[in-house]
């Protein structure tokens, strides 16, 4: 089992992920072998802000906030993560901007592809995935609905 003093599990069914000393762990739910899986990692709230979706590991950087895949690659560049959602297979992510304070709601696929980007939503009232319709309210107060791929 994971040793006591590591930031939040993450399951997805198969494994269970946590990170400890900059590094993201995975264990094996059927015999609890453990593999590294990121090294040299910063977890913003050490560990707290680690997620998994559908295998597919993400991470908030603690040194600038930025969205990272697990194998380090940053999701978001120039933008710092605001709030994270999970609504499998899509992982929404809010970001504002480092340079003009500007917001953008960012959905990515179970490839961590970016497949659809918005800066007009009003996170204020919310939004949902249902299936595959991503639906919400813009700045302007006008319901969208958009067709996930």
């Amino acid at each position: 089992l994971p040793p006591i003093g590591m930031g939040k599990l993450e399951n997805d069914g198969k494994y269970i992920y946590y990170f400890r000393e900059g590094n993201i762990i995975k264990v094996d739910e059927k015999d609890f072998s453990q593999k590294i899986v990121s090294r040299n990692v910063n977890v913003r709230n050490n560990g707290v802000d680690l997620y998994v979706l559908d295998g597919n590991i993400y991470y908030i950087d603690g040194r600038d906030n930025s969205l990272m895949s697990g194998n380090g690659n940053n999701l978001n560049y120039g933008y710092s993560v605001e709030s994270i959602e999970k609504s499998s297979p899509y992982f929404i992510a809010n970001f504002s901007s480092n340079k003009d304070g500007s917001m953008q709601t960012v959905i990515y696929d179970k490839n961590q592809k970016n497949i659809y980007t918005a800066q007009d939503i009003d996170l204020s009232k919310g939004y949902k995935i249902d299936k595959n319709i991503f639906s919400y309210t813009d700045l302007k107060g006008m319901a969208q609905d958009i067709t996930l791929k």
